[in-house]
């Protein structure tokens, strides 16, 4: 299991030496190269901020040409990039009311997604590996299966990637634990790949390979928490690297005491 640490501030890929997961949002601000941190101490992942940009606006700001090339830009140099995501739709109700689509729909424009993307990457960067991994949506056990079916008639193998992305976890894992058990059962039984959900918490994140997880700012944020260490100005640690750091390291712990 790898947790990968949510971080709002893209700054901290060149601070600290745990695995981060970083939205595009936040680094698309960063105009200047010399700006951009360079992960020499961790790996990370990419989020292309799916979740907050389609229940806020319906659809991305990019097309697949300027993501991917931000997204290139990344992998160059701030560099220790390990996989990104695409930009996949969510199946979540309020972004299903945000588009007015159905699940069938977004689950046609998360496949899309991948297979615009992987082709720009070999148009613009043809010598370098593709950094995208497609992200599996939906909304119940046949649903995901269907995703995954809709993705092979596409022509990609997911049971020949290493990893596979599983999308609208988060809010399902608070209401309908069981169902997500029976989800990522179904997709272990396609694939031997690592799959990874997205903004997990406690409760779900044993039952993948990897995760990423803004709880710990949730949490100081609800708690008005504020590390005992910390010597920042803020009154609340819910964006700070210390409390996010410690979480990490004790939320890492909980979870090899838990593994067999």
């Amino acid at each position: 299991m790898t947790f990968y640490l949510g971080a709002p501030e893209p700054q901290w890929i060149g601070i600290t030496d745990r695995p981060l997961m970083v939205s595009h949002n936040r680094l698309r601000r960063i105009k200047s190269a010399y700006n951009l941190p360079i992960a020499d101490r961790a790996p990370w992942i990419l989020d292309s901020g799916a979740y907050d940009v389609i229940t806020r606006h319906g659809g991305f700001p990019d097309d697949a040409q300027t993501y991917v090339r931000a997204v290139r830009r990344y992998d160059m140099q701030i560099r220790n990039l390990e996989w990104a995501s695409t930009q996949d739709y969510p199946c979540e109700p309020e972004a299903l009311a945000k588009t007015g689509l159905t699940v069938l729909d977004h689950q046609i424009l998360s496949v899309q997604s991948y297979l615009d993307v992987t082709a720009w990457w070999e148009r613009l960067a043809p010598n370098r590996p593709s950094p995208f991994r497609l992200v599996v949506q939906g909304d119940t056990v046949e649903s995901y299966l269907q995703c995954w079916d809709m993705a092979g008639e596409s022509g990609v193998d997911l049971t020949a990637t290493e990893l596979v992305g599983v999308g609208s976890i988060c809010t399902l894992e608070k209401t309908d634990l069981p169902k997500v058990r029976d989800i990522v059962a179904a997709l272990r039984e396609r694939t031997q790949a690592r799959l990874h959900g997205f903004g997990v918490h406690a409760d779900a994140s044993p039952l993948f390979d990897d995760v990423d997880s803004m709880s710990w700012s949730k949490a100081a944020r609800a708690r008005r928490a504020k590390h005992p260490q910390c010597t920042a100005w803020h009154r609340v640690c819910n964006s700070c690297l210390l409390y996010a750091e410690d979480w990490h390291d004790r939320a890492s712990q909980r979870h090899d005491a838990r593994d067999p």
